[in-house]
């Protein structure tokens, strides 16, 4: 992950398109900073250090959930670490919501 210094002019589209070169894909952007932005994510302020997940994958693949798994499982099976579940939390909040222990297969 890469931090990124909110500069004026700047939105979260804006932000996507110099990492991703996809506006339209702010929402990561979003859901990996919604505790700085709070709940609209229009009011974002120069100053402001967000943190910008890796690229849509890191290794270009999905994964579909299997019973038993948690995002630590996971995290083992794709990075070798299961403390980086976080980095799969943050790239996928939109679908799993704010709670990180909640997801099924």
């Amino acid at each position: 992950m890469t931090t990124y210094t909110v500069q004026s002019g700047d939105t979260l589209s804006v932000i996507a398109q110099k990492f991703y070169s996809d506006a339209n894909l702010w929402q990561r952007i979003y859901d990996a900073n919604r505790g700085i932005i709070g709940d609209n994510p229009d009011r974002i302020f120069p100053g402001q250090n967000l943190v910008i997940p890796d690229s849509i994958s890191p290794s270009g693949r999905t994964y579909t959930v299997q019973p038993g798994d948690t995002l630590s499982i996971i995290a083992q099976k794709f990075y070798g670490d299961a403390n980086l579940w976080q980095r799969i939390y943050d790239a996928n909040r939109g679908i799993i919501g704010d709670n990180p222990d909640r997801i099924f297969p």
